[in-house]
């Protein structure tokens, strides 16, 4: 019989974590197509550690902007394979060492306090969890070949067996020959979980996989990535936007120090962003009006280069958020980007699943307010054109077209005048106690507001929620 404790005991309370929770838990916190692109960030991340070892091949800065164009990514291969059978991701993306496999790869979570050689600057994988938890949700077997220039490995990991023993955590590769093709990692998972062979099953899932793709990657895809998904190529959204005949996108960069994980220094962001009047190339055409599909409109929030949200339209990019007005189709034809990158991946406003975004973090609250304020040139044109949608339509189709990669030159955005409108502006001037005004201007979302920025995000309001 075991001794009762006494007073003033000190006793032990457990606190291991279970390998069923990371199997059939935490898998639950992310969609089937977001594992899928987990997995593919493991790969993008390893054709940017590949790449990194050939200058000559990386013409841009690190971080890598957009608009830095380039072929950095040039001959890096992604084949992923869906069926109701099985799921297969291959590529030729320069391998996981031994070392990383045996000592880091394969960790449950990793310490963001420490540097270690599975990091990579400027990456995209940076929790340690996204593989593992892929690997749970889509099957109850996976096969690991991998090799670099230097060394090899092979892996097999029945989940069920690995999860019977409550105690060891550890998994098992074994070192094998280096094949004489180039060096990349091939993971398959067999005995899919039903769900999962069900969607594979589908043309949906695989439409879905493919767009979701060619958004989350387009700045990679744009430097020569290629990804296959069933063999369809991946081709990557283009942003466009009108300019001339009195449109002008914005293009905007600040940089931001934050304290990095548990407190350890500060550490650089640098945040870029652009918007204006989606022109007809990849993502519009220029008669949008309130009718039309939806779906590309909004902000795109990217992290090191990877959309987080796409197309957003609500708070979590300003829309509704305080005084400012909500996403109305009369909007329709606006699109936003908004680019944090830092060589430390853990600054980012990220959450772990990649789909979304840390709305507490200070330099993405920041980020916003400057966002609110693009956004709200665009609803004074939207405006405008509702008044005469026709006009605006005739301007619009005379306008020329430039890419996001383009645009290098800080700019503010401009929009034109439409005929047959009222464009004329009267200042509104009006006395408030200052008190009165800093708490509009904090439930506004930005305390440093200026007073006249007070009144005309409160007049915009007003307008958008009881005049339209």
């Amino acid at each position: 019989m075991p001794t009762a404790p006494k007073l003033n005991d000190v006793l032990p309370v457990k606190a291991t974590p279970h390998k069923r929770f990371f199997i059939d838990m935490i898998t639950r916190d992310i969609s089937l197509e977001a594992c899928v692109l987990d997995l593919i960030d493991n790969s993008v991340d390893g054709a940017t550690r590949s790449s990194d070892d050939k200058p000559s091949r990386s013409k841009a800065p690190k971080p890598h902007p957009l608009s830095s164009g380039g072929t950095r990514y040039k001959g890096h291969k992604i084949d992923v394979k869906c069926s109701p059978s099985s799921f297969r991701i291959n590529d030729n993306c320069g391998g996981i060492s031994v070392e990383i496999a045996t000592e880091y790869a394969f960790n449950f979570g990793r310490d963001p306090r420490e540097h270690t050689e599975a990091d990579t600057e400027a990456g995209i994988g940076i929790y340690g969890i996204g593989m593992k938890r892929a690997l749970f949700k889509l099957g109850r077997q996976f096969n690991i070949q991998s090799h670099t220039k230097d060394d090899a490995f092979v892996m097999s990991v029945d989940v069920d067996k690995w999860a019977a023993n409550a105690q060891n955590w550890d998994l098992e590769l074994r070192i094998a020959k280096q094949p004489t093709k180039e060096p990349g990692t091939t993971i398959e998972v067999n005995d899919l979980r039903p769900g999962v062979s069900q969607e594979f099953a589908t043309t949906g899932f695989t439409t879905r996989l493919i767009d979701a793709a060619a958004r989350t990657y387009a700045a990679f895809l744009d430097q020569g990535l290629d990804i296959k998904v069933n063999g369809t190529p991946v081709k990557p959204t283009d942003f466009t936007f009108l300019d001339g005949q009195g449109f002008r996108p914005l293009h905007e960069r600040l940089s931001e120090q934050v304290v990095g994980p548990s407190g350890r220094g500060k550490v650089d962001v640098d945040v870029e962003i652009w918007a204006g009047a989606a022109s007809g190339g990849g993502t519009s055409r220029p008669d949008v009006g309130e009718d039309d599909d939806a779906s590309l409109w909004g902000w795109y929030v990217l992290c090191n280069n990877r959309v987080v949200l796409s197309a957003d339209k609500t708070d979590r990019t300003g829309w509704g958020l305080a005084l400012f007005p909500q996403w109305h189709p009369q909007y329709n034809g606006f699109i936003g980007i908004v680019s944090f990158r830092s060589d430390e991946p853990y600054a980012l406003p990220w959450t772990t699943t990649k789909n979304d975004i840390d709305i507490e973090s200070l330099v993405y609250r920041k980020a916003r307010g400057r966002m609110q304020a693009a956004a709200r040139e665009y609803i004074k044109y939207s405006r405008v054109r509702k008044a005469n949608p026709e006009g605006a339509k005739k301007i619009e189709r005379s306008a020329s077209s430039v890419k996001l990669t383009e645009l290098s030159k800080v700019q503010p955005m401009k929009t034109p005048a439409v005929p047959g409108t009222t464009q004329g502006t009267v200042n509104i001037a009006y006395q408030k106690p200052k008190r009165q005004v800093a708490k509009v201007a904090a439930a506004l979302g930005d305390p440093s507001l200026s007073a006249s920025q007070v009144g005309i995000q409160t007049f915009d309001y007003y307008y958008a929620s009881e005049v339209e």
